[in-house]
């Protein structure tokens, strides 16, 4: 069997805005025709592992509800993390994320560090092969944000607080791939999107190819 191109089974693209998450997804999904490029689930994709995982987030939700938090978007997110890894626990097809579990995990505030989150976070950890870190300074990731035509957070605050906001999700991000990588071997790839541009990424890692997929690994291109 030939081997896969850049990744065996699960591949997710992660970063702060910005950084060019869904363009180098898309380019990795039209380098690799046998991978699926996925956002999360479409309207009525899967139902039926949907309804499951909506009935059992149920406790969640009403507890979170009979302390006084709002975790609407969270339980949201909760369904579809679980809800894709079923899917991907299946094995019936290779997927290559971006906004997938672990922006959806990185983002939670009122979940995160509790005993479903960590239990996703490990489940996460077996199913991902490769993480694709991108980053960037930040006055060219604000840049970016306040040209791009699609609404943002970002473009309602201050250059400072948005920055901070920045800094923030950066942390996030880095302490849950820090915690994946003490769960289970994960190859976590990182990239400079000021220093390379997306056919630059997509070559390097075709070049490394899925065989240099090793524990740990965190790589500057």
């Amino acid at each position: 069997m030939k081997p896969h191109k850049f990744f065996t089974r699960t591949l997710e693209v992660v970063g702060v805005a910005g950084t060019g998450k869904t363009t180098l997804a898309h380019a990795l999904a039209q380098a690799d025709p046998s991978a699926t490029y996925s956002r999360g689930l479409s309207r009525g994709q899967h139902p039926f592992s949907f309804a499951r995982h909506c009935l059992r987030a149920c406790p969640d939700f009403l507890t979170a509800l009979a302390l006084g938090h709002d975790v609407r978007n969270e339980i949201a997110d909760q369904i579809v993390i679980d809800t894709l890894g079923e899917v991907v626990g299946r094995g019936s097809e290779r997927l290559i994320f971006d906004q997938g579990p672990l922006y959806r995990l990185a983002r939670m505030q009122t979940l995160r560090g509790g005993d479903w989150w960590l239990s996703a976070v490990d489940h996460w950890s077996h199913l991902i092969d490769r993480v694709v870190w991108l980053d960037a300074p930040d006055d060219l990731l604000l840049d970016r944000v306040l040209t791009r035509d699609k609404p943002h957070r970002l473009k309602q605050l201050n250059s400072t607080t948005a920055k901070d906001l920045l800094t923030d999700h950066r942390r996030e991000y880095l302490e849950l791939l820090d915690l994946i990588k003490e769960t289970h071997p994960v190859s976590i790839v990182r990239f400079n999107t000021a220093l390379h541009s997306t056919d630059q990424i997509v070559a390097h890692l075709l070049r490394i190819g899925a065989n240099s997929l090793q524990p740990n690994s965190l790589r500057a291109a």
